[in-house]
């Protein structure tokens, strides 16, 4: 079949460029997202691509209808099936959240309390591992880590395996089917006993959005996003509650990610909890809102059930 060829890859650059800028969900972002649509079609990055050499007319077909698609709304991370964190590429799809630029300062504050707190190679175990993004990167930058993935969506834990494998670290992590709001959930740590020599380190970017702002969200994140990822209870709080009663019999630490607003309210959950906390640090993103905090706490005598 005789190959066609129309536009440069110039061309298609702007073209695209100036679609997506059109659309109200992509704006200031269009220069970029058309880069990545136009590599994703083309299979090859865009910096190899001679501004001037031709686009297969099957190609830049295929360009148009990514196009069309994310202006409808599409998120372009499920278009493309993949987004950028900590300078790596994810798997992702509609079963788990898409990682936020935010989250990052989650991994910061993980990494920076390890190096301060803990005297032993860390144990991560990730409550609401979504994609795995958070653990993969966290057990890539430690090489001598190992971890834990917990999610009660098995669909987002076939997602988060899929991420371990394609980054090289599933030998070093377990997943684990659980819903962390069950009692005594945390019995699945430490079930090997070559990680009992570890130091604990439970890490959680969990849902918080309240209930009923869940209608007021962008529609992409309504229509596109797994709700479980996103509703945190009516006061958005339900899992640092749970998250504050942990109890084991090892010291550890446990370090969140929270909304906007949400720092003071999730510190006196932690430090008024079934077992009182101590705050060490907190961590605020570009913008300098604080998204994350870290706490300490001691081994526990006994393991009594949590109080609902």
């Amino acid at each position: 079949m005789l190959r066609r060829f129309s536009v440069s890859v110039s061309e298609a650059f702007g073209i695209l460029s100036s679609r997506l800028r059109a659309c109200q969900s992509v704006g200031e972002s269009a220069h970029t997202e058309a880069r990545v649509l136009l590599e994703h079609a083309c299979q090859q990055p865009f910096y190899s691509m001679p501004l001037a050499s031709k686009v297969e007319d099957s190609t830049w077909n295929s360009c148009q209808d990514l196009c069309t698609l994310r202006c409808s709304g599409t998120p372009l991370a499920h278009i493309v099936g993949k987004k950028e964190f900590y300078s790596r590429q994810f798997k992702v799809t509609g079963d788990v959240l898409c990682p936020r630029p935010e989250t990052e300062c989650l991994v910061d504050l993980t990494l920076d309390c390890v190096k301060k707190f803990c005297d032993r190679p860390p144990l991560f175990v990730d409550v609401g591992t979504g994609s795995g993004c958070v653990l993969a990167t966290l057990l890539l930058e430690l090489p001598g880590s190992a971890g834990i993935a917990i999610d009660k969506s098995a669909a987002a834990l076939e997602v988060a395996l899929s991420n371990f494998s394609m980054h090289g670290v599933i030998d070093r992590c377990r997943l684990h089917n659980c819903d962390v709001l069950q009692p005594r959930w945390e019995r699945v740590i430490l079930e090997d006993p070559r990680e009992r020599e570890r130091s604990i380190v439970i890490v959680s970017n969990p849902p918080y959005i309240p209930t009923a702002q869940i209608a007021d969200l962008e529609p992409t994140v309504q229509s596109y996003e797994p709700r479980t990822a996103l509703d945190g209870g009516p006061d958005g709080l339900i899992f640092y509650r749970q998250l504050a009663h942990t109890e084991l019999l090892h010291e550890f630490l446990c370090v969140v990610e929270y909304g906007a607003g949400q720092h003071s309210e999730v510190q006196k959950l932690f430090e008024t909890g079934g077992r009182q906390s101590v705050k060490v640090t907190d961590c605020t993103d570009l913008q300098g809102i604080r998204r994350a905090s870290a706490f300490q706490f001691r081994a526990a005598r006994t393991m009594n059930a949590p109080e609902h």
